[in-house]
């Protein structure tokens, strides 16, 4: 999926923090990394049904419910932020706890006008689409707007994460709930400036705290290419580490900073080859459309003969008339 920092497209294919990680994983495992990309959860996940690939990584937290399909394995602590528009800012911050910089949308007490109420966009099928339909939009509904009914209250989704920022960045929707790291790189990232983040409560989509961020294989019984025991074996390897909060720091450092120094020089890069202006002469603007001028060209000519066609036999038609006018009154009658 296209995440980034996670994961994004560089110049010789996928590349961010996840690939990183992963390719020091196969590295561990003894494995050369070959990456297949699919669009959103559900695009993962039935890839890994197939047997088209051996594991899935995407931004996916390692809930109960993938649980009960797959083997998972931990390898990032997950929080979640909203990415908001900097003139948004201080609205949101009407969510914040007291004596904290975490927000809560859970928070009843803020009292919004129906032009106030909040428009989101999120991933399809991430834990932040399903929790926000199953808890917000029902128990917190006065803080939202949403789509459907108010019996069934649905919330905007895209499978592609670039297309929740533009709907941010063009005013359709007020945030795009993401994971932090991600939110937080798509931010600093911006060339406009006008993008900033805001960091939920631990327990905003879950309780007590959010679940981790997890890679995922088929189940025992379907065979995996490497068993989850392996698996987990590999992860403590390249952190060097079994503890969740120093194995994320190792993340952070290693594989997240990085990705993100890369990710802002690409769309730098882009931005700088899209100013690019290469200027033409009169007769190359000419020559260069010319051929767009083609298909009309034929159209018009052939309307043009098919009217000196129809002439010809209109013009015709009108002498074989007058002749045959004129036969006529030629003619002697007799009684």
């Amino acid at each position: 999926m296209n995440m980034p920092p996670l994961s994004f497209q560089g110049k010789d294919g996928t590349i961010g923090s996840d690939m990183a990680f992963c390719k020091e994983l196969a590295k561990e495992l003894g494995y050369k990394l070959d990456i297949k990309v699919y669009d959103g959860v559900e695009g993962l996940t039935t890839a890994l049904n197939k047997k088209q690939v051996d594991f899935i990584i995407g931004s996916m937290n390692n809930t109960e419910k993938r649980q009960k399909n797959f083997d998972g394995i931990n390898y990032l602590k997950a929080t979640a932020s909203i990415l908001i528009k900097k003139n948004k800012k201080e609205f949101f911050q009407k969510f914040k706890l007291p004596n904290q910089e975490l927000i809560t949308l859970k928070n009843n007490n803020v009292e919004l006008q129906d032009n106030e109420k909040i428009k989101l966009m999120l991933m399809e099928g991430s834990v932040f689409h399903i929790q926000i339909e199953k808890d917000h939009l029902i128990n917190h509904k006065n803080n939202f707007k949403y789509e459907g009914t108010e019996a069934d209250p649905k919330v905007l989704t895209n499978p592609d994460s670039a297309v929740c920022v533009n709907a941010v960045k063009d005013g359709i929707v007020d945030g795009f709930i993401t994971d932090t790291p991600v939110a937080q790189g798509i931010a600093n990232s911006d060339t406009t400036g006008e993008l900033t983040t805001l960091e939920f409560v631990d327990n905003e989509f879950a309780e007590p705290a959010f679940e981790p961020f997890g890679f995922f294989i088929r189940q025992a019984q379907h065979n995996p290419k490497v068993s989850e025991e392996k698996f987990q074996q590999a992860v403590k390897a390249v952190y060097e580490s079994s503890d969740q909060s120093e194995q994320t720091k190792y993340y952070n450092e290693n594989f997240l900073k990085p990705a993100t120094q890369d990710y802002i020089q690409i769309k730098q890069s882009n931005n700088s080859n899209g100013d690019k202006k290469t200027e033409i002469t009169f007769w190359q603007k000419v020559w260069k459309t010319l051929p767009t001028y083609k298909k009309p060209f034929v159209f018009s000519f052939m309307a043009a003969i098919d009217s000196v066609i129809v002439g010809f036999l209109i013009t015709l038609l009108f002498v074989k008339i007058k002749i045959y006018a004129e036969k006529q009154n030629k003619k002697i009658i007799l009684y």
